[in-house]
């Protein structure tokens, strides 16, 4: 069986890119000061989570983030 993970990536502040998972029953999030550094800390964050799984494949999709501010 293979896993896609999705995920996006948006810059937030001017040295600050935030990389989000999108189609997992928990937010797993990570952060950087460019895109690839952010991409690559999130890929850490699902490894340490999920310890012993090991994702084939991941799959970028851009969405819009709702501003928590609604």
């Amino acid at each position: 069986m293979s896993t896609k993970l999705q995920y996006t990536v948006y810059q937030e502040a001017p040295d600050l890119w935030v990389a989000r998972s999108l189609n997992l029953e928990m937010e797993i999030s990570s952060d950087g000061t460019t895109e690839s550094e952010a991409l690559e800390n999130l890929r850490e964050a699902l490894n340490l989570h999920f310890e012993n799984y090991v994702f084939p494949s991941i799959q970028r999709v851009d969405a819009e983030i709702p501003d928590d501010e609604s």
